[in-house]
This record gives C-alpha cells, structure tokens and sequence, in this order.
C-alpha cells in the first residue's frame, strides 16, 4: 500500500457534495490494508452516542467524535522535500532495501 502510519497526506476528493475536505492536509492515524482503507487525523469525523459503562473508558457515556475510515485511494503521501502531493514509486536504494520514493524529485519517503 503506498500509504503508512504516521504518514501527511493530502486528500484528493470526498468529504461531501460541496468537496469540503479536498486539498486538507493531515496525519494518517490507521491503515486498513486488506480493506483498502485509511483514517485520518482530524478529517472525516462521525459523532457517536455511547452508553454509559462502568467497565469501559466512557462511565459517564456522552457523544464522541471519531475520524470515519475512507478509501486510500483519495489520498496522496506528502513529499517532505517538494512539499507536493506525489505518487509513489519504488526503488531499490544504496542500502539494498525496498523503498517508496517520490516520483518528482526521487527522495525516499
């Protein structure tokens, strides 16, 4: 998947008619790799009503907002050196290993 943990990216459509959260910026917090999902940090939220439980982290219940998880394929990795939204590539480098690269300016992701 072309998308990790802890990666920025930028989100390249979705949101709502209007396109509200196109061209926003954030942190990936899950990757779903066998669903082709990822959540976000901050974007896409849903509010949901808990119960109150004795046992869990909520004893007081309320409603909380979670990030919703959306396809991978509307976000882009964020290249640290070109600072753009940039597909990714992948390439054997000096160290022998597998790495994603950007396809702009080549630097490993």
């Amino acid at each position: 998947m072309h998308v990790r943990k802890n990666d920025l990216v930028q989100v390249l459509s979705g949101g709502s008619k209007r396109g509200y959260y196109r061209g926003k910026r954030a942190r990936v917090l899950t990757v779903l790799p066998k669903k082709g999902l990822v959540r976000l940090e901050g974007l896409f939220l849903v509010r949901r009503s808990l119960k109150a439980q004795r046992s869990r982290e909520m004893p007081a219940g309320g409603i909380i907002e979670k990030p919703r998880a959306i396809p991978a394929c509307k976000v882009l990795p964020v290249c640290g050196r070109c600072d753009k939204p940039a597909r990714v590539r992948y390439a054997v480098l000096a160290d022998g290993k597998k790495h994603r690269v950007c396809h702009r300016c080549n630097e490993a992701l």
